[in-house]
């Protein structure tokens, strides 16, 4: 059955295990924008805890916006504030220095909708965990998917995991594991054994 999910940005752990699972992706590009979700929102594992990433997005007094509509912000410079953020959490990490340049040109180029951004950095994210899943998208809003598993509002807000399979973290000795952040978290600590981790069993992500 496919499997239908919202536009992230980066995706969490949780977000890229349901897209491990199943082989038929569809992403919800027709859906109304909403505030404060995942879906301009990461989360990753600084220094000071769990820090969060937001791409800014410009809003009009139309109303409420298309998905695929919603237009990134420049008025500041947050590309090279999230990339900072990232480097400075992870450098230290076995593998940042791997991967570092399949993701700088993310915060370099400046793509002028957040959905082109968005599927653009799952793209480039799939192909570093070895996914190759077939990826459709909607054309138009519907209410109900009875032959699709419906997840669209299963990526809203950080949900930390607390049955996750725990992995190494750069500050996981000050404070602790910390479940279901952005996959680059993932990535950046275990490499190539990211797409085995997605795939392992005994991961209880909430249903």
């Amino acid at each position: 059955m496919p499997l239908i999910l919202p536009t992230n940005y980066t995706g969490s752990v949780e977000y890229f295990s349901w897209i491990v699972s199943s082989q038929e992706i569809i992403i919800e590009s027709c859906e109304y924008f909403e505030k404060q979700t995942l879906r301009n929102r990461c989360y990753i594992a600084a220094a000071n805890g769990i820090l969060p990433l937001i791409v800014p997005v410009k809003y009009s007094r139309e109303g409420k916006k298309i998905i695929r509509d919603v237009r990134i912000s420049y008025d500041h410079n947050w590309q090279e504030l999230h990339w900072k953020s990232i480097e400075s959490a992870y450098r230290s990490s076995p593998y940042f220095e791997f991967y570092e340049d399949s993701l700088v040109g993310m915060y370099s180029d400046k793509f002028s909708f957040l959905f082109d951004f968005n599927e653009t950095f799952r793209t480039i994210l799939s192909g570093l965990l070895g996914i190759d899943n077939k990826v459709k998208f909607t054309t138009v809003w519907e209410r109900d998917y009875p032959v699709a598993s419906d997840m669209r509002n299963n990526f809203n807000r950080y949900d930390p995991v607390k049955a996750a399979l725990p992995y190494p973290q750069v500050f996981e000795s000050r404070h602790g594991f910390i479940p279901n952040l952005s996959v680059l978290d993932l990535l950046f600590n275990v490499g190539k054994e990211a797409g085995v981790y997605l795939k392992s069993p005994g991961k209880e992500f909430r249903n």
